[in-house]
């Protein structure tokens, strides 16, 4: 398993940062996506535990789609997202808030968790340094991309 992490503080408190995170109409404003993918969501109602949505793109010149469903979701402190299908299954992307001491501002952690399947399994040896170098820049740009939008 590839594991990475990073931090950053947000001007904004944990409710606000939340509320932005939680909210389906933010998500491609921060959920990191390659050029051409599409988002969508395939549950109904707000985002909450168990909510899907689904992936669609190219990967290295293939054509996938990917599910992944909200694994676990504590309002104001937590929400992780589980890939459920596809070649990157079990991996998980986790963001954890924490407020400064003053309330004001928010401690927000990514935590990505990468798991290789199928094919991708077989390589995972020669594959892990690479995977684990975009793994940590995907994790730095999506905190990057949250930070941005709540400042603006």
């Amino acid at each position: 398993m590839l594991k990475t992490e990073a931090s950053t503080i947000i001007d904004r408190n944990v409710e606000g940062t939340w509320k932005f995170i939680s909210e389906w109409n933010n998500f491609d404003k921060w959920f990191l996506l390659q050029p051409g993918e599409e988002m969508k969501k395939t549950s109904d109602g707000p985002i909450a535990l168990d909510s899907t949505i689904r992936l669609t793109g190219q990967f290295m010149r293939r054509n996938m789609a990917i599910e992944v469903r909200v694994s676990e979701f504590e309002p104001n402190r937590k929400i992780t997202i589980e890939y459920i299908s596809g070649s990157f299954k079990g991996s998980r992307k986790i963001y954890i808030m924490e407020p400064d001491k003053a309330g004001q501002k928010t401690k927000l952690t990514h935590v990505s968790e990468g798991e290789f399947q199928g094919l991708w399994k077989i390589l995972e040896l020669f594959l892990k340094p690479i995977a684990l170098s975009g793994l940590k820049k995907t994790t730095k740009e999506e905190l990057e991309k949250i930070s941005q939008s709540l400042s603006s």
